[in-house]
């Protein structure tokens, strides 16, 4: 998640970095993978949210590396 159109704020953005911790620690405690895509430098399009083309392909390659 970046500014965006759809991202206004930064309160959004540490919302966002909160969740991911709580996500980490819950996979943490379940012994399972986490994977962070926040850390794959995805470029995102207009909105801040959604991936854009070469995005998708980032995310997959990034999913690929995690699931090996």
């Amino acid at each position: 998640m970046r500014r965006g159109e759809w991202v206004t704020s930064q309160q959004l953005i540490d919302g966002s970095r909160t969740f991911v911790r709580c996500c980490r620690s819950l996979a943490k405690r379940l012994d399972i993978r986490f994977a962070d895509a926040g850390d794959w430098d995805i470029p995102v399009t207009y909105d801040g949210v959604h991936f854009t083309e070469q995005g998708h392909r980032a995310f997959a390659v990034g999913l690929l590396e995690v699931l090996k």
